[in-house]
């Protein structure tokens, strides 16, 4: 939705040719009874003060007189939320990957006969090197289970995003 400040606008039309422009009756009707449904209060123009924002919904069949007429802070805001949302997703992957890759290494050196042989020799480095296995599993295990989380939440967020701009 655009949103248009009232300048010195006196009347409805004057607002649709300012935002669409010279048009022909049956169109400029129909552009008044779309803004009149978006802005009820317009009913009654002589209330309506200088910087007061009309709401400008988006007509298919009527073509706008310029972009520079009307402003779209939601939309301009989603677009910039949705970026920085991606901007977040692709670092959290990131980060995701790395701490995936580097648990992984850990594991495989855990696992290694060098590491087991090591730790076998004493009853205590041998309870050590069990511990050791179990976190290692236990962080790769919850590593997936928080990055799923991540995405859940992103998407969610990003499905909140599309309701702003409708």
């Amino acid at each position: 939705m655009r949103y248009l400040p009232i300048r010195k606008e006196k009347s409805l039309t004057d607002i649709t040719e300012r935002v669409y422009g010279k048009m022909t009756v049956e169109k400029q009707k129909l552009a008044e009874a779309a803004i009149l449904r978006e802005n009820p209060h317009l009913k009654s123009f002589a209330k309506i003060r200088e910087g007061a924002l009309v709401r400008v919904p988006k007509l298919d069949d009527v073509e706008k007189a310029g972009s520079r007429s009307t402003a779209d802070p939601v939309s301009d805001s989603v677009k910039e939320a949705r970026e920085e949302l991606d901007r977040f997703a692709k670092t959290m992957k990131t980060i995701f990957s790395h701490a995936m890759e580097q648990a992984s290494k850990d594991a495989a050196l855990a696992k290694k006969a060098d590491f087991t042989k090591a730790m076998a020799g004493k009853e205590e480095s041998a309870a050590i090197a069990a511990k050791l296995k179990a976190n290692l599993t236990k962080k790769a295990k919850d590593l997936k289970a928080q990055e799923a989380a991540t995405q859940a939440s992103l998407a969610k967020l990003s499905e909140s995003l599309a309701k702003l701009d409708q």
